[in-house]
């Protein structure tokens, strides 16, 4: 059964037959195909269509690709830079099927002097027709994906991932945090599932602390925080602590 009903795919040089061919077989399928790229067999750089087909995936436009070069290497390579990306180089119709359900790949890369027509969509088959499982799988996945927790940190009133995005925050109450809805724009699209998922009603005591109502919504200085501005920070710390002895790993 079809995952999904629309994909996007891209290529270089070297893999313009082959995607033109994957491109007719997917439309036969049912499934929309959008195109980044290459349109010719010019010589070209790989990297530059492996980042556009990934900007479609990380802005939630799109749930799979398709990257094609040479040996799919190169496409793979240049795609697992992208956050929230998870490209997987693919010969054999096994592989192809395994990486979405085990790795929840969300790129599947092969190349054209590798794989002939016929296996590259007996490969495309499986890989739209499989589902991510989950479940065991789940954290070994998060290992890829959350396994620098130093590369995020909280001061003045933000959160911020290095050089990725930083949200503000106000982390004045004990038992909660109170981020802005519209912040959570500037977010990768599964970062922002994951912080919704997070969310919890809101009770009528709830809500913006003075100094953050004073600095957000009536722009003016605040002296400080009503309790500890740390107090997100220590118990950033103390989570991961815990999450190392209980799991192994950070």
């Amino acid at each position: 059964m079809l995952q999904v009903n629309k994909i996007v795919i891209g290529c270089d040089h070297a893999a313009t037959g082959l995607k033109a061919k994957v491109i007719e077989h997917l439309e036969e399928l049912g499934v929309s195909v959008t195109d980044v790229g290459t349109y010719s067999s010019d010589s070209c750089n790989y990297p530059l269509y492996a980042h556009k087909l990934c900007e479609r995936i990380q802005s939630g436009e799109f749930k799979l690709g398709i990257l094609i070069c040479g040996t799919g290497v190169g496409m793979s390579m240049a795609a697992n830079k992208h956050k929230g990306i998870r490209a997987a180089c693919c010969s054999d119709t096994f592989s192809a099927r395994l990486t979405r359900v085990h790795n929840d790949a969300n790129v599947l890369c092969f190349g054209e002097r590798v794989v002939g027509f016929g296996l590259a969509c007996d490969m495309v088959d499986e890989f739209i027709n499989a589902e991510y499982e989950g479940g065991k799988h789940a954290k070994r996945v998060d290992m890829i994906t959350y396994n620098n927790p130093s590369k995020y940190s909280v001061r003045d009133g933000h959160l911020t991932c290095e050089g990725f995005w930083s949200l503000k925050i106000d982390n004045n109450h004990t038992e909660y945090v109170v981020v802005l809805l519209v912040d959570l724009g500037k977010l990768h699209y599964k970062e922002q599932q994951y912080w919704k998922c997070h969310n919890i009603p809101r009770s009528k005591e709830m809500g913006l602390s003075e100094p953050a109502y004073a600095q957000w919504i009536e722009g003016k200085f605040s002296d400080g925080p009503t309790v500890p501005d740390l107090m997100l920070r220590e118990r950033f710390v103390s989570f991961n602590k815990l999450w190392k002895e209980k799991l192994g790993w950070d």
